[in-house]
Parts: structure tokens; C-alpha cells; sequence
């Protein structure tokens, strides 16, 4: 694979990632319970460690993270792989 390729022809990485909010929202579907679920693992993701540790959210905080880190690769690399079908 030629990942290079896929960024000097970055236009068909935004197209590709546009077409793919379908796949985006099943995929968050299965990480997430609802919207709310969602906004509350974002806010622990911008959240500081030490403040969640002093309102007692740490292990949910390191768990949000993971996740939302774990849905933000799966979905980049879903548009990397689908866009170098077309490169």
C-alpha cells in the first residue's frame, strides 16, 4: 500500500471520509450507547488527569480514552484503506 500516494491525493481522502459518515455512525453505534454517551467521553478526553482524579473519574477517564481513541483509528484507517481502492 502506498499510504503517500492516498495523502498527495488528499481530496479523495475527503470524499472518501464524507461518503463513509454511514459507517461512521453504525461504528459509533457499537462504541457508544447514545449522543450523550458520546459527549460524555469527549468531555473526559479534553477533561485534565488530574481534575478527574479529584472528582474520583480517573479509571473512567482512562476508559474513554481508550475508546474514543480506539473508534477515531478504526474510522481513519476505514478511510485510508477504502481511498487507496481508488489511488
Amino acid at each position: 500500500m502506498n499510504y503517500a500516494a492516498i495523502f498527495e491525493s488528499w481530496h479523495i481522502l475527503v470524499i472518501v471520509a464524507m461518503v463513509s459518515l454511514p459507517v461512521y455512525w453504525l461504528l459509533g453505534r457499537f462504541f457508544f450507547d447514545d449522543w450523550q454517551d458520546f459527549l460524555d467521553h469527549l468531555r473526559l478526553w479534553y477533561q485534565p488527569f488530574w481534575l478527574s482524579a479529584l472528582r474520583g473519574e480517573f479509571n473512567e477517564d482512562m476508559w474513554a480514552q481508550v475508546k474514543l481513541f480506539v473508534f477515531l483509528g478504526i474510522c481513519f484507517g476505514w478511510a485510508l484503506v477504502v481511498a487507496n481502492l481508488f489511488v
